[in-house]
């Protein structure tokens, strides 16, 4: 029973969240968070360097799932400190990954791909867990291991989608250039971004014109599919569990965009799609190598709780926020121009 309570409380969690994102933040004011003074000008003004409620999000969506991975594989009896260590290595490696990746296929310095991060850490992950097994500093459970981080690769990208709400990036299509049964489903439920800053704008030219919410759907399923693969892994099917996470995950991001109007590369099959694709075989390859497609013991989500109250977790975590807020929460793509002055009716 706690089991299901446990995964009942993530869901009706998500759904305020989800509908005050999707109702507020396609709007001006919800892409730039701060705007601090870092260089004088001429004419007593400040240049500014803008902090985005993209990385705000992207921070928290990398908190909550790292949150995740650690309650879901403290729950299966892994220690504290191989998950931190473990996790921090793949964390050291996925996030530049973001940026290089995305400088590689789409020729730009200064983008970012979620989507690059997690196929490097999805592939490193296995690889990394077995050395640690045969180096003997501790033994972790590839399967479970590597279903918890699906889980949380899972989670983290449903919520990562409602920073490019904020940024109005990796937007969808004008809702006019779709066929009769795509303009009936989306007529209804789309986004309208308004701010000249937005990338939907700058780069699209799409200011007041109706989109599909690309970025809407695939939180709702990517989160979804998170619930799912909760249950089967506190179930103890990680095998299943680790697939479902990843296929259903990956399987939409091949076909979702075609829903998508930003640039991917220039390519009528990107590379995302690529390797969304070679992200289902690896899958499926890593499972049946494991030989753990049927339910073995099932998880203590209790025991998995109690990971949260360590001190040591806690300064993880807030390491963890931090350093992806500055990482990715500093925008290269925006300027900003600050002019002090005194209130004289308050002085």
């Amino acid at each position: 029973m706690q089991n299901e309570l446990f995964v009942a409380g993530l869901g009706i969690m998500f759904i305020p969240f989800l509908w005050w994102s999707f109702t507020r933040l396609p709007l001006e004011k919800w892409q730039i968070i701060a705007a601090v003074p870092v260089e004088k000008t001429g004419s007593g003004s400040w240049k500014g360097m803008n902090y985005t409620f993209y990385g705000f999000f992207i921070a928290c969506a990398q908190l909550f799932a790292v949150v995740i991975m650690a309650v879901l594989t403290s729950s299966i009896g892994v220690s504290l400190g191989t998950i931190v260590a473990a996790t921090a290595a793949i964390l050291a490696v996925s996030l530049p990954a973001s940026k290089l990746i995305a400088a590689f296929f789409e020729k730009r310095a200064h983008t970012f791909t979620v989507a690059g991060a997690s196929f490097t850490g999805l592939i490193l992950a296995p690889p990394m867990v077995v050395l640690v097994n045969y180096s003997g500093f501790a033994f972790v459970p590839v399967m479970p291991f590597m279903a918890a981080a699906a889980v949380s690769y899972t989670f983290g990208e449903g919520i990562g989608r409602i920073a490019c709400i904020s940024f109005g990036c990796c937007y969808g299509r004008p809702v006019q250039t779709l066929g009769a049964f795509g303009k009936w489903i989306f007529r209804n439920y789309n986004f309208v971004f308004t701010g000249r800053t937005k990338k939907v704008v700058y780069e699209g030219g799409l200011e007041n014109r109706e989109v599909v919410p690309i970025q809407a759907v695939t939180s709702i399923i990517y989160i979804l599919t998170g619930l799912v693969s909760v249950c089967l892994f506190l179930k103890g099917f990680y095998g299943v569990s680790f697939m479902t996470a990843i296929a259903a995950t990956q399987l939409w991001r091949c076909f979702s965009e075609t829903l998508r109007a930003d640039y991917r590369g220039g390519k009528k099959i990107s590379s995302y799609q690529i390797m969304a694709a070679v992200s289902v075989v690896y899958t499926l390859i890593v499972a049946l190598l494991s030989q753990r497609l049927t339910a073995v013991q099932s998880a203590d989500i209790l025991l998995g709780l109690r990971t949260l109250a360590d001190p040591l977790f806690i300064l993880f975590a807030q390491a963890v926020w931090i350093a992806t807020f500055l990482f990715l929460g500093r925008s290269s793509m925006t300027g900003a121009s600050i002019h002090f002055h005194v209130r004289r009716d308050e002085a």
